[in-house]
This record gives C-alpha cells, structure tokens and sequence, in this order.
C-alpha cells in the first residue's frame, strides 16, 4: 500500500489465481516531482486473452459494514477471481465487484474515495473484417 494506491491484482491462467503485481516507487504527490521520477519502476505486464487486471484505491478494501468490519483484500480478490473465469467484459465484472461491495457496505456512509478499474484482454479477432 502505497499512499492509498494499492498493488494492482491480475488474474492469469484457468484458474484466474489473482495476485498482486509489486513494484517500486511512491504515490504522486508524496515527494517533489525530481525524487517521483528517481524512484518509480514501470512495469510491462504481457496479458494473455483472457487475462485481467484491477487496479484499485484503499477506499475498495477499507470500506466498512455496520459492525465495521472492512471489506478487505481477500474479499475484493476472491470476487475479482469469480468474475474473471466468467467470460464477461471489464465493465460487468467492475459492476458486480462494485454491487457486491455495496451490498456489504450496506448503508454504512462511505468515508473514502472508491476507485477501481477493471482490464481485460480479448481474444484476437478471426476471419475477414
């Protein structure tokens, strides 16, 4: 965790075991720009069709039910997971993650920015355009 930018989780292979993608660096707006750029890492990630990739803020898995209790990583992953060997595009799956949080959060008032972004990789086109 970073600042409140968390890893990005990928879902790979036919199982579509999610795991972090780990990287150096620091949250934009921590340090000046010359230190930013000293340490952040870019990272190439190949996807193969199929493949999926969420990035997220903090405000996903701190968000709190009633008892408050927090969403967490595990939940968030687990749902990422069972959407992801689904053959459903990034926009559904984004909704039903986002419809399942909510559905935990309840009417417990959200106190933190709720980001995710959800990336798929399609299978190449065939036959003639």
């Amino acid at each position: 965790d970073l600042a409140g930018h968390e890893y990005p989780i990928i879902c790979r292979g036919v199982k579509k075991e999610p795991s972090a993608v780990e990287s150096n660096g620091i949250a934009i707006g921590i340090a000046d720009a010359e230190t930013f750029n000293e340490l952040l890492e870019e990272k190439c990630i190949s996807l193969q069709p199929g493949d999926m990739i969420v990035a997220y803020t903090d405000g996903v898995t701190e968000a709190r039910n009633r008892s408050e209790k927090e969403w967490g990583v595990l939940n968030l992953a687990k749902n990422i997971q069972i959407m992801a060997m689904s053959n459903e595009n990034a926009g559904v799956i984004a909704d039903s993650v986002r419809d399942k949080l909510l559905r935990f959060t309840g009417d417990t008032p959200q106190y933190d920015d709720m980001t995710l972004v959800a990336v798929r990789a399609k299978p190449p086109l065939t036959g003639n355009p």
